[in-house]
C-alpha cells in the first residue's frame, strides 16, 4: 500500500498520480511515477544530480531545462518515473528558484504525511 495524498496529477497522462516522496522512499516506487524535491548539485548534459530533502543524492535522467527559463534552478521539483533506488527519469519539473526553500521542513512534512498515523487513502 502506498499513500496517495500529497500528490500531483498529470492530465496529459490520464490523471497519473505523482506522489511526493523522499530518496529514502524511492525503492518502494521503482517503475512508478513520483515527485521528488532537491537542491541542484551538478548538471552534465541531460543528467542532473540533486541533494534531496533527506540529505542524499538522486540522479535525474532526461533533464532538459525549459528554453524559456534562462536561470539555473537551485531548488527543483522533479516529476517522473522512478527507475531505481536513487534515480528518476524526468518528465517535468518546477524550479523553486533560490536556495531559501527549506528542504528540512519539507522532509518533515513528507515524513508526517507518509506515516501510518496519517494515512487517509491508499492504493495497491
Amino acid at each position: 500500500e502506498k499513500s496517495t495524498y500529497i500528490t500531483l496529477m498529470n492530465p496529459e497522462r490520464g490523471g497519473a498520480i505523482y506522489p511526493r516522496i523522499s530518496k529514502e522512499m524511492m525503492r518502494d516506487y521503482v517503475n512508478q511515477y513520483a515527485t521528488i524535491v532537491g537542491k541542484v548539485q551538478n548538471l552534465a548534459g541531460t543528467k542532473l544530480t540533486i541533494l534531496t530533502s533527506d540529505k542524499t543524492t538522486v540522479v535525474v535522467d532526461n533533464f532538459t531545462q525549459d528554453t524559456e527559463d534562462d536561470t539555473e534552478p537551485t531548488v527543483i521539483e522533479i516529476r517522473g518515473m522512478v527507475t531505481g533506488a536513487s534515480s528518476i527519469r524526468m518528465e517535468d519539473y518546477n524550479s523553486f528558484g533560490d536556495s531559501s526553500f527549506d528542504l528540512e521542513s519539507y522532509n518533515q512534512m513528507l515524513n508526517y504525511y507518509h506515516s501510518d498515523k496519517y494515512k487517509v487513502m491508499t492504493v495497491n
